[in-house]
């Protein structure tokens, strides 16, 4: 096993790809409003968890087909990998979504050593120096842990008290900057 200082844990929907507008474009005529506008909880006027959680199931079947990653998401993972990086790809996703993710992660390229689809990342958090993810609330259970945490910034996380950045480039160079996977 790799040194905890060079493991990393990246989260897939809003840091690889744009979900948030796949599943809007699902729920839209509904009166959800755009991704912009979303705060956590941005669906209990419009859906109950359940009809949610169908909606997102869907996107990630249709996934592999129809929706690429950020044209940077190679590019990042692969100069993680470059770093000397172990890569664990976390995701709040369905377990029995594994097969349709492994899918478009080979698909698009995206590099990576282990995955998981959980519904509490923490348990990673003992085993890992950094995180890249879109949730405030995970960044700051990481961050409490002593995790470098960083990641793009939305809507529903800009009041994070993390660094968060609008590219995956400069999302790599904080990284970079805070000594996450050595050299």
């Amino acid at each position: 096993m790799s040194s905890k200082k060079n493991r990393i844990i990246v989260d897939i929907d809003n840091t690889l790809w744009d979900f948030a507008s796949a599943l809007w474009k699902k729920v839209a005529q509904l009166g959800v409003p755009r991704p912009s506008e979303w705060v956590w909880d941005f669906y209990k006027p419009y859906l109950s968890i359940e009809q949610l959680l169908e909606y997102v199931d869907d996107v990630h079947n249709e996934q592999d087909e129809r929706y690429p990653p950020f044209a940077d998401s190679a590019d990042f993972l692969s100069a993680l990998r470059k770093k000397g990086c172990h890569i664990t790809i976390a995701s709040l996703r369905n377990p029995n979504k594994r097969t349709v993710t492994e899918a478009w992660l080979e698909t698009h390229g995206l590099v990576y050593d282990e995955l998981y689809l959980v519904p509490d990342k923490s348990f990673l958090f003992d085993d890992h120096h950094a995180i890249v993810d879109d949730d405030a609330r995970t960044l700051d259970k990481a961050a409490k842990k002593g995790l470098i945490a960083t990641g793009l910034k939305y809507a529903w996380n800009k009041h994070s008290s993390q660094p968060l950045f609008t590219r995956l480039p400069d999302v790599l160079q904080h990284l970079n900057k805070s000594n996450c996977c050595g050299d």
